[in-house]
């Protein structure tokens, strides 16, 4: 039976989830990316819906 301290030291050697950590980091900053460059896109998108609604009223 492994001791306490020997089981400590094989976990903090072992790094085989090290891989799934790194993409679920990746995947979490390319979204947070995406909800902020749609809130732009969105803003940008109404601003434009927003002049050719006033164009077509004023014709």
């Amino acid at each position: 039976m492994l001791s306490l301290f020997a089981r400590l030291r094989m976990l903090r050697r072992d790094d085989r989830g090290q891989d799934l950590i790194e993409y679920a980091l990746l995947a979490g900053i390319i979204a947070l990316g995406s909800v902020l460059v749609m809130g732009n896109v969105r803003d940008a998108i109404n601003g434009v819906w927003n002049d050719i609604v006033n164009s077509l009223n004023n014709v």
